[in-house]
């Protein structure tokens, strides 16, 4: 039986060798990228002979990649279902107008049963740059148009059948943008419409925008945020050899493309980039040269790869968060790459504090005695414990003449930091609604500032959130809901003090 074992690892091991350059010799070099994604990765020798079932997997999975058969009959029937229907309608790619393929999960993002979700993303943002601007956080967020949005005239076909709610909320989405505070949002679509009629934006079998459309959206970051204000000579016309993702690398049809570009070397640096994080998925990767050379020094984070989840943002000077628009609505909320509990949120929430350090709490108010309470016991010493189900608190602030407020509460525990351990604050809702026909609701889903509170792996405590109030909160109501409270959990006072000081407060609105 032993020896017999013996044999088989051995000519597995065989098997390992042989094959990659027997599939090499036979049929030729595979594309570094299949079917929208980069090749799997042979499996370490140690793992397969161990026999784990994941390593035989990836070992299939890998072998499969990289059959030059399965490629081909892949390309044939794509090849021939495109050129004798003129259409075409896969799980990823579908066809608009003659020659034209567009990403279909950008449609799936914003289908009609989305949309309710997508407006708690919406209020997410919109509460993103008014935080921004209250607490003067260095922060931009910058938009990348679907293709869908800005080739408009070219989704017809196959595509019109999923486009119809596309099409609705990219309309409500737009106007939303286009009220957010230009210092901390850029949305690129105007830009890039504008363009549109000159040049190609976006190519006939690529998701992304073209290189040169890039450097246009580089030029709006930096013309719109504080980081440059002069407009250089353009740089040297250039073309490159795009392999397309819909085209080349999914459907496997078709030669590469040419995309309009610049030379980066006759690109003149618009600013110094130390200090600069841009933290940016595959649009922004379309062109990472350029930015290079319009920002020297820069550090660029790519979110899809592994150094994002160790990013520190400590010693960042500006932080600009690029996302594809078809995910940008999801990003920001509590669990996406921009939420609150990722490690831009926890950047912000430190940015924030750092704000209300400043204000003048020597002035403050303890709101905490007229608070109303639900679920929540007023101690002697003033704290608040829980004593029910789904504690929460529903405080007015005062509206403090001609300043801003800071708000402070403090939630002390020595439980460790746990994903269900949320202290969840609603801001007022009324005066920001997405549509001028929408719903009046004080409180909605996303409009949230959210803690995870306890003892930090670190050591440090996770007790406090303190923030300047951005304008559209003074003299409201906020309501505070918790989640899973540890049974020594106390929340101290709820303050608010003005921000720079000697001024009057009124009284709150009803």
């Amino acid at each position: 039986m032993n020896r017999r074992l013996a044999g088989l690892q051995l000519g597995l091991f065989g098997l390992f060798l042989v094959l990659p350059v027997g599939v090499l010799i036979a049929l030729g070099p595979p594309a570094p990228y299949v079917y929208g994604r980069a090749q799997t990765e042979w499996p370490p020798i140690s793992h397969l002979l161990a026999f784990e079932p994941e390593a035989r997997q990836a070992f299939a999975t890998a072998l499969l990649d990289r059959l030059a058969v399965r490629r081909e009959t892949i390309r044939l029937r794509n090849t021939l279902t495109w050129s004798a229907t003129g259409s075409i309608d896969r799980e990823k790619v579908v066809s608009g107008a003659p020659g034209w393929l567009f990403y279909k999960p950008a449609f799936a993002a914003w289908d009609c049963e989305r949309h309710g979700r997508l407006d708690r993303g919406l209020h997410r943002l919109a509460l993103l740059t008014e935080l921004a601007a209250a607490n003067d956080l260095p922060l931009v967020i910058a938009n990348a148009p679907n293709k869908a949005a800005i080739a408009r005239d070219q989704s017809g076909g196959r595509a019109d059948l999923y486009s119809a709610c596309f099409y609705a909320y990219e309309a409500r989405a737009r106007r939303r943008f286009a009220d957010l505070d230009s210092a901390h949002f850029i949305d690129h679509a105007p830009g890039l419409l504008e363009r549109e009629g000159e040049e190609d934006t976006y190519l006939p079998t690529d998701t992304h925008w073209t290189r040169r459309a890039a450097y246009a959206a580089f030029e709006d970051l930096l013309r719109e945020t504080a980081l440059d204000r002069e407009a250089p000579p353009k740089p040297k016309p250039d073309t490159t050899e795009k392999i397309s993702d819909l085209g080349n690398q999914i459907l496997l049809v078709g030669a590469p493309l040419e995309d309009p570009s610049y030379a980066a070397t006759s690109i003149e640096a618009r600013a110094v980039g130390e200090g600069v994080v841009v933290i940016h998925d595959s649009f922004y990767q379309e062109a990472p040269d350029l930015l290079d050379a319009m920002l020297p020094g820069v550090r660029r984070v790519n979110v899809n790869f592994p150094e994002f989840s160790s990013i520190d943002l400590r010693e960042a000077e500006h932080v600009v968060l690029e996302s594809a628009e078809r995910a940008i609505l999801s990003r920001v909320l509590d669990h996406g790459f921009f939420g609150w509990h990722s490690r831009v949120g926890r950047w912000l929430l430190d940015g924030m504090d750092r704000a209300a350090a400043s204000c003048r709490w020597t002035e403050s108010r303890d709101l905490t005695a007229g608070a109303e309470r639900s679920s929540l016991s007023l101690e002697a010493d003033g704290s608040m414990q829980a004593d029910g189900p789904a504690p929460k608190l529903f405080v007015s602030l005062p509206e403090i003449s001609g300043d801003a407020t800071c708000l402070r509460l403090t939630l002390s525990s020595q439980a460790p930091v746990h994903p269900r351990q949320v202290a969840r604050l609603y801001l007022d809702a009324k005066q920001v609604r997405i549509a001028p026909e929408d719903r009046v609701f004080e409180f909605v889903h996303g409009r949230t500032v959210e803690l995870r509170y306890g003892r930090r792996r670190d050591g440090t405590a996770a007790d406090r959130l303190a923030f300047v109030l951005p304008a559209s909160a003074a003299g409201r109501r906020i309501r505070i809901d918790f989640q899973e409270l540890p049974a020594d959990a106390r929340l101290g006072a709820i303050e608010v003090a003005p921000r720079f000081g000697a001024a009057p407060a009124r009284s709150a609105n009803p």
